[in-house]
């Protein structure tokens, strides 16, 4: 998307502007914030007024109005104090009342493949196996030219029987082209014949490490390749078939579906080099959108040598908007499958079930990272993985008690109530998925509950509802930041801060909540999505808060979210975001909500 600049003036002047109004971002009182050391009127490039600013600051909550100059905020306050700083090229938009947040950040998705999977592959998405089969049916009609079909959304939790679909009915659906079906959480891949006779899969192949050819009672594949057992299918289906595109391409259509969410910030929860390329390549090329962070993977079999390597990479691949500051870590899996860490609640307190790394490999992962100025970010599911991690930091922070690490946990679904105050002690940023207190977050039929689900299933009543327990993480002084972790749940912050402020799916006003305990307030959530979430990805001193001194990454909405009903929240819609002061989205009259 091309930046738009509001009276773009020579950099020099911009420069000029800078040095003599700005002092370094402060969060001072006072009905009208503005520059401690300004020495003659400066116009600015943009005011915005008349309007409710909500700054996310603790100093100055509430003003009227903002001015940008040279991509910087240099006042918040009154629209009659913002008269001062409009020039004859100022560029003023007079927002009647609507509302001025920060720009929102989402500090875990995965922007490439939530755009490569929800918006360019056909959606099969649907509850019954028939309606399933017709909508891949319609697939086929409407294919690319060439000859692949492929489909993206069957998933278990809407129906078991979608693991009962056989080579023979898929090869019925489409017998004359490669047919290829994801499931909704990528883990599995439905084939037919032709697929599988191209990539060689035969009885005779072994399933690899990390992956399964389930097979029939005779021995042939069915149809199913399950997580190692796919990837190759899946890169062939990504970077060579009529469905595929460049990375950059996809990142672009991402960031921008994610600016008209309000979006501004990200952290890209799982990079690879190619990812990280692109993101450096578009910020040098002026086409970047958003600020971007990284988090590189690491594996058990590959951690000692991959942390140095990922350090060494951070001059490559940092630019203007692009940092380079965790590492990602998957400390467990989930529980469907048998593969989250959990506590023995039933006895003594040792794990119950065992995570990806032992304890001894989890210490020496914390300590290499911190010895190369990185974070972590660690996947958490289970109790017993949240346990771990924080041991293995506590060791570290007796060791370098002044880090300046910020170490981050994400997903939290289960925590033991010992362990909820070390978040703070130990400074580490509990990441949370607030979309995930909703019942139908991870999908399932109408009237589907995964907290009572899970409870009614191996995991048992008692950890069924303790599930994502956000709300005592910030009772214990937790600092919360969120993010979304669309591809796979939804990516739209506003319905997904409903959900977390109730427990209900939004826009399902008699739906029960799920745990209703565990919802956070509104407030909290928009801190989280805001000032908390610029903490987590070091980006606190430029942006966050509405404060003189930073970058104006902004938004403005169409309702006051703190005024609004909160069965409401889901419906806002973002009129304008701005990165640096210049528009990256602004929303066509009459255009609904980018849901």
């Amino acid at each position: 998307m091309t930046l738009v600049n509001f009276g773009r003036r020579a950099a020099a002047a911009s420069a000029l502007v800078l040095a003599t109004v700005l002092g370094s971002p402060s969060d001072a009182a006072g009905q009208d914030e503005r520059p401690s050391r300004r020495t003659t009127p400066v116009a600015a490039d943009l005011v915005l007024t008349n309007g409710i600013v909500r700054t996310e600051s603790t100093g100055t909550p509430l003003a009227e109005a903002v001015a940008v100059a040279a991509g910087a905020i240099v006042f918040v306050g009154t629209s009659e104090g913002a008269r001062a700083w409009q020039g004859a090229d100022t560029a003023v938009i007079d927002l009647h009342g609507r509302t001025v947040l920060p720009g929102l950040a989402d500090t875990h998705v995965h922007p490439a493949l939530g755009e490569f999977l929800n918006h360019r592959l056909c959606d099969v998405h649907a509850y019954t196996v028939d309606e399933g089969f017709a909508k891949l049916r319609h697939c086929a009609a409407i294919a690319p030219a060439g000859d692949w079909v492929v489909g993206y959304g069957w998933y278990d939790l809407d129906n078991p029987a979608y693991d009962a679909v056989t080579r023979a009915q898929l090869d019925a659906l489409v017998p004359d082209r490669k047919l290829a079906v994801i499931s909704k959480d990528i883990h599995t891949l439905w084939v037919n014949s032709r697929t599988l006779r191209e990539f060689g899969i035969t009885r005779d192949t072994p399933s690899p490490a990390g992956g399964e050819i389930v097979r029939d009672a005779g021995g042939e594949p069915t149809g199913m390749l399950i997580d190692a057992a796919n990837h190759a299918v899946t890169d062939r289906i990504q970077h060579n078939s009529p469905y595929g595109a460049s990375t950059a391409e996809v990142s672009r259509s991402a960031m921008a579906h994610l600016n008209s969410l309000g979006i501004t910030s990200i952290l890209d929860a799982f990079v690879d080099a190619d990812a990280a390329d692109t993101y450096r390549a578009l910020d040098l090329e002026g086409k970047l959108t958003m600020r971007v962070s990284l988090a590189v993977p690491v594996l058990p079999s590959n951690y000692r040598t991959e942390i140095p390597r990922i350090a060494a990479s951070r001059a490559k691949w940092q630019s203007p908007h692009v940092r380079l500051d965790f590492i990602k870590v998957l400390a467990d899996g989930n529980p469907e499958v048998g593969l989250s860490s959990l506590l023995n609640h039933d006895g003594p307190p040792e794990t119950a079930t065992p995570g990806y790394y032992t304890a001894a490999q989890m210490h020496e992962v914390v300590a290499l990272a911190e010895a190369s100025q990185l974070s972590v970010f660690v996947h958490v599911i289970g109790d017993g993985a949240a346990r771990q991690v924080l041991d293995a930091i506590a060791a570290a922070r007796k060791l370098r008690p002044a880090t300046a690490r910020r170490h981050t946990l994400t997903h939290l679904c289960w925590v033991a109530d010992s362990d909820l105050p070390r978040f703070r002690r130990l400074g580490v940023v509990a990441n949370i998925q607030e979309g995930w207190l909703a019942p139908a977050a991870f999908g399932g039929p109408p009237g589907y509950d995964y907290a009572r689900s899970t409870a009614a299933g191996p995991i048992g009543p008692w950890l069924g509802g303790r599930l994502m327990p956000y709300r005592p993480l910030k009772d214990a002084g937790a600092r919360l930041a969120a993010g979304s972790d669309w591809f796979y749940t939804e990516e739209n912050p506003w319905r997904a801060m409903q959900s977390g402020a109730t427990s209900k799916d939004p826009g399902n006003g008699t739906g029960q909540p799920m745990i209703a305990n565990h919802a956070v307030d509104l407030p909290t959530l928009l801190r989280a999505r805001t000032a908390n979430a610029a903490y987590q990805l070091y980006l606190e001193r430029q942006t966050g808060t509405v404060t003189v001194g930073k970058r104006a990454d902004l938004i403005v909405v169409d309702r006051d979210p703190l005024r609004t009903p909160i069965e409401q929240l889901h419906q806002t819609l973002v009129d304008l975001t701005l990165l640096d002061g210049q528009v990256v989205y602004r929303r066509p009259a009459g255009a609904p909500a980018a849901n």
